[in-house]
């Protein structure tokens, strides 16, 4: 997954539609901003049993998008993640989860910040329509960490990509710059924060 860090929630409320803000307690647990080890800090009753152990792995998350070149030209093009490999994913359940009949073939985009592990995949169908106003109100927020954040704007700018604002400093109280924000939209309505940490 792309790094989930705690972010400014001034920042992160922006991204938001009014119909749709939550508290930034709940937005940072959502979004991993609070750690699992952090929240498990708090020692439990000796009479309340631990609950068990997770046996899931670690959380995928595809990104459904009407046009895969199109958002290859934001997610790696602009963003910088590495394009890991493209295949035909006849899969029944995902044609479900996409909404799509049974004669179509979705293809899946995986996505890797260092060229190995696997961060996020990007998933398309022929003929879908994704309904980008829905994923501006709905869709989770995707965070990725990045060293540039200004060169990122600039270049969204000239690329034609929506930018929800402009890159925002974060200081702390003795005024030293700590991090920069930058909220985007990908060509599907996903909304994307760019953290830059200093």
């Amino acid at each position: 997954m792309a790094n989930l860090l705690p972010l400014n929630p001034s920042s992160l409320m922006n991204l938001l539609s009014p119909q749709s803000k939550l508290s930034a307690a709940v937005l940072s647990l959502a979004l991993g901003a609070i750690s699992c080890e952090a929240l498990a800090q708090e020692t439990p009753a000796e009479d309340t049993p631990a609950p068990p152990a997770a046996q899931s792995s670690a959380m995928r998350t595809f990104v459904q998008v009407s046009d895969l070149e199109r958002s290859l030209a934001f997610y790696r093009d602009l963003l910088g993640f590495e394009l890991l490999l493209t295949a035909e994913y006849d899969s029944d359940r995902m044609r479900k989860f996409l909404q799509v009949e049974k004669t179509v073939i979705p293809t899946v985009a995986v996505m890797s910040s260092d060229g190995k592990a696997i961060t996020f995949s990007l998933v398309s169908a022929p003929e879908t329509q994704v309904d980008a106003s829905a994923n501006r109100k709905n869709a989770p927020i995707l965070i990725v960490d990045r060293n540039d954040v200004p060169a990122i704007h600039t270049a969204a700018v000239a690329a034609n990509f929506t930018v929800i604002f402009e890159p925002e400093e974060s200081r702390n109280e003795e005024n030293t710059l700590i991090a920069r924000e930058l909220g985007l939209v990908d060509p599907d309505g996903n909304r994307v924060l760019v953290l830059e940490k200093f």
